[in-house]
């Protein structure tokens, strides 16, 4: 038998077990509990807990609005919690003195500049009580705004990225852009010689996206726009520009390959200059048939089913409205979307495709948030000028004529329009498990 002193030892060390599982389950409800507070998205195998929906905010009377819905900071809160998928890539290597070094920034007092991250769902300063745009104060309306702000979350963190880098309109991941992060890529290079491509829709006479692309990422490029030229006789007289290279008899100011191996510092070369191939196409990303300018008529011929590998192609798209079929035509294609390595855009909810006027309608806005929503869920947010936007109250009256001038055709509960901005997203193939 047991002495009495070992029966005594042995309760003892029952007696202490059981705290210790006690104190251990109260810590474990009030991890919980903390969780739910700060990162609901946590308690979520998949990361990808769903956002509640956004309620309108109540219809204003007299001119007043109220202030945006917790509903909407609270779901874009949700929305911006890293995904438990997303983990960091090897640090690309750096490389000293390359083309854009020290240019890039996020400007949080320039409207049209990309951050990457997350933003706070603001409220404009005096929208409770004098709404600013009183031709446009739909339920509806506010409803749309509110879901962009939620959709447009960034999804990415620095450490996913092992950095960004931003310039202007655009932000990108460094573990998708740079190619030797060890971020998978096609096994064989593409027709243009390279493994990856960058497609640009919206160029005139200077596009920084693809000269970055080719001059810091090393890659061929294919360049579309079908307003190339400036002035009478257009396509005869520029002779600037990626677009204009070739098209007289002095030939145009681009240093392309056959000038020089490498570029000068981008800002002394103010007509562009490309190290690597590009490819000029002076036809626009359309399906209009209401415009006598060249369009490319079936889109993802150009920019995807050219017999593309997955994550194969960088694509830049600024097409002043023509860019909502294609995009609504790229959401509903799996195979088209695995293709895209990159997407940058700048959208406009106001302007419709070429000689397609846009009346701002609900069916119309209603489909465009959609195709965003859509893009938000397949792609990773990279970054977008959502922060920019929503810290600066003079964007309500610049370019606009007038603090309610122009056509408004999205704006949030909070009192800010989302006519235009810019957005940057990410294969999420490159930054998940």
């Amino acid at each position: 038998m047991a002495s009495a002193d070992s029966l005594a030892t042995a309760r003892s060390l029952d007696a202490k077990r059981v705290k210790q599982l006690c104190y251990a389950a109260y810590a474990a409800a009030l991890l919980v509990f903390v969780l739910s507070l700060t990162g609901p998205d946590l308690l979520y195998k998949s990361g990808t807990r769903p956002a509640p929906l956004v309620s309108s905010a109540t219809p204003p009377s007299s001119g007043l609005q109220t202030a945006s819905e917790p509903e909407v900071q609270e779901a874009a809160r949700q929305k911006r919690s890293p995904s438990a998928k997303i983990v960091a890539g090897r640090t690309p290597p750096k490389i000293e003195g390359r083309y854009g070094d020290n240019e890039g920034h996020c400007h949080m007092e320039w409207t049209n500049n990309a951050c990457p991250g997350t933003y706070e769902v603001r409220i404009r300063p005096g929208a409770a009580t004098v709404w600013p745009f009183p031709r446009y104060q739909e339920d509806w309306r506010k409803s749309l705004g509110d879901r962009l702000l939620v959709a447009s979350q960034g999804q990415l963190t620095d450490e996913a990225c092992q950095g960004f880098f931003m310039w202007g309109d655009y932000v990108w991941c460094n573990h998708a852009v740079e190619p030797g992060s060890g971020a998978p890529r096609p096994p064989d290079p593409q027709r243009e010689g390279t493994d990856v491509v960058g497609i640009s829709f919206g160029i005139r006479e200077r596009d920084p996206w693809s000269e970055l692309m080719g001059n810091r990422y090393k890659m061929a490029t294919h360049l579309y726009d079908c307003y190339w030229g400036t002035g009478n006789n257009a396509e005869q007289t520029q002779t600037k520009g990626p677009l204009g290279f070739g098209a007289a008899p002095d030939k145009s100011a681009v240093q392309n390959i056959a000038g020089q191996a490498t570029c000068p510092p981008r800002k002394t070369m103010l007509s562009g200059c490309y190290e690597m191939p590009y490819e000029a196409h002076r036809v626009c990303l359309s399906q209009s048939t209401k415009t006598k300018r060249a369009v490319t008529g079936a889109p993802h011929d150009a920019w995807c089913r050219q017999g593309r590998p997955p994550l194969s192609t960088h694509v830049k798209i600024d097409a002043e409205g023509s860019e909502w079929v294609e995009l609504a035509d790229l959401v509903a294609n799996p195979e088209d979307c695995a293709k895209i390595r990159t997407l940058d855009m700048e959208v406009h909810y106001n302007l419709g495709d070429i000689g397609v006027h846009t009346e701002c309608d609900q069916e119309t806005l209603t489909k465009r948030v959609e195709t965003m929503e859509k893009l938000s869920e397949i792609f990773a947010v990279t970054g977008s000028t959502f922060r920019a936007l929503l810290e600066n109250e003079d964007r309500l009256s610049n370019k606009s004529g007038g603090i309610d001038g122009g056509q408004h055709c999205i704006v949030t509960s909070g009192g800010w329009h989302l006519d235009q901005y810019c957005i940057s997203f990410t294969n999420r193939e490159l930054v998940a498990e």
